[in-house]
């Protein structure tokens, strides 16, 4: 019997899932608030107690399959590699509204490393071999660790009356921070817009016309964290925003959704028959309205627990790499396999330097063998 534990670092919420067997024992929702502020103990007493195999931890922008036992300096590691944070000189704080994930995924990391609880850490979409490189390049984010967990866990359900193979869908993550539009064909994901790509999200101003940090002259991490539908109506709630009529409301509402249909319709191809939404959003009926009215036919796979699919998906990775139930569509989405480091794909020259910093991040916080993951033949 396999017990794994996924951890989704969510801008709103940590949520954390047991598996037994592939089957959900115990889903708890915590306040990222609170992890950032009283701490990640709540966490792990729920993870002692289960004993698990394996702990999935919250992984960010993500990075080729690395576990505590590969890690030498912890913090570094969350930092510079799955936060991709301090680049440009900025810290990290609890302070703007969303940053708190942040906060959290510093301490629950290090806190799961120095507990020596057998904890692994995934790839984002970007790592993944199944996305061709050219699709790649001056990309950074194609779709969050939680992005890819969430498909993880549409493919496993679905897989239960379909093979793998004959599985080809849009996938649409909505959150409360970030939105991002992914293409799974024959099972395994192909290409992605993640949620920095795509336009605003109810909080995020999402994909950034370059021309509006070169009129600025700089840009810093926590101005990501605005700019999206709930700034625009004044609202800390979906639901209140969505019941505000203000025009500069109901605009931004209406850009979140005609982006969204519009990145939907960039990926989708003919082989492609449904649309799946997943995430905060996708339990609200007139967002799923205003999908269909821009001419996208939505589906959900209703979870009723309480958590995110993304926290499923994150047990189910950890299933899958210590081979459960889920090992087969882990092996078939060629997880194992993800490679490079998160900033490689980006050829303008003037991010050497970033790249430069990050590979140093990556001899520096974790062993050498571990660093043979971060090179791609290709890349």
């Amino acid at each position: 019997m396999v017990v794994t534990v996924g951890i989704d670092p969510g801008t709103r919420s940590f949520d954390v899932v047991v598996l037994s067997d592939g089957e959900v024992i115990e889903a708890r929702s915590y306040s990222s608030a609170t992890i950032a502020k009283e701490g990640y103990e709540s966490i792990l007493e729920l993870i002692k107690k289960h004993k698990p195999d394996i702990v999935v931890g919250p992984s960010g922008y993500g990075t080729p399959i690395v576990c505590n036992e590969d890690i030498v300096k912890p913090r570094l590691f969350v930092e510079k590699i799955l936060l991709l944070s301090g680049y440009a000189g900025e810290s990290l704080h609890g302070d703007v509204h969303g940053g708190e994930v942040y906060v959290g995924m510093v301490k629950l990391v290090d806190a799961l490393w120095k507990s020596e609880i057998n904890t692994c850490y995934m790839p984002g979409v970007i790592h993944l071999t199944t996305v061709p490189y050219y699709r790649k390049i001056n990309k950074i984010d194609m779709g969050t660790v939680d992005k890819l967990a969430s498909a993880f866990y549409v493919l496993y359900r679905l897989g239960e009356e379909t093979n793998y193979n004959e599985i080809n869908i849009v996938l649409a993550e909505l959150g409360y921070g970030y939105n991002a539009v992914l293409l799974i064909e024959k099972g395994r994901i192909t290409d992605g817009h993640g949620g920095t790509v795509v336009s605003n999200s109810l909080l995020s101003i999402g994909g950034l016309d370059a021309e509006i940090p070169a009129i600025l002259g700089w840009w810093s991490r926590e101005l990501n964290f605005s700019g999206g539908v709930l700034g625009a109506c004044e609202a800390t709630e979906p639901e209140e925003a969505l019941s505000r009529r203000e025009e500069k409301c109901r605009n931004a509402l209406q850009a979140m959704i005609y982006s969204l249909a519009k990145n939907i319709y960039a990926l989708k191809r003919e082989s492609v028959k449904q649309v799946y939404l997943t995430g905060r959003l996708s339990r609200i009926r007139e967002v799923r309205e205003y999908l269909e009215a821009e001419g996208v036919k939505v589906q959900t796979l209703p979870l009723g627990l309480g958590v995110k699919e993304a926290a499923v998906g994150y047990s189910l990775l950890g299933d899958g790499l210590v081979g459960g139930k889920a090992k087969l569509l882990f092996n078939h989405m060629r997880i194992r396999e993800a490679c490079g480091g998160t900033l490689d794909w980006v050829i303008h020259p003037a991010f050497d330097g970033p790249k430069r910093k990050f590979h140093e991040a990556v001899r520096e916080s974790l062993t050498r063998e571990a660093w043979e993951r971060f090179s791609c033949g290709d890349a």
